[in-house]
């Protein structure tokens, strides 16, 4: 088991600090949204991870660590001329980053 998904100097993490300081009239790709999205999922993960409250079931894992992605997508979005279909994209991207980061963590508890 790992505290983070993503390291705190990762790309992931360079991304989400430039989506999250990206002024209001900027556009932010598909591709770096999903990133940042990514690295809150991670943040929220480590979290959980350091409160005790790890999910067992991968699913839940996936579930919860996705809502906090999606809220730091759609809350970057909100303001900024983001398309939607990128919005739905970054989304996408996200839940892939995070999918394969937590099969890898619950994989190696298998281990």
């Amino acid at each position: 088991m790992t505290a983070a998904l993503f390291p705190d100097t990762g790309r992931e993490a360079q991304l989400f600090q430039r989506c999250r300081n990206a002024p209001m009239d900027a556009r932010i790709s598909a591709e770096d949204l999903g990133a940042g999205g990514a690295y809150a999922a991670s943040l929220a993960w480590s979290g959980l991870c350091a409160s005790g409250r790890r999910p067992v079931a991968l699913a839940q894992a996936r579930h919860l660590a996705m809502e906090a992605a999606d809220s730091f997508i759609e809350h970057t979005a909100r303001d900024r001329p983001v398309d939607p279909s990128d919005t739905q994209a970054a989304k996408r991207l996200a839940e892939t980053a995070v999918g394969d980061a937590l099969e890898r963590d619950y994989g190696n508890d298998q281990a």
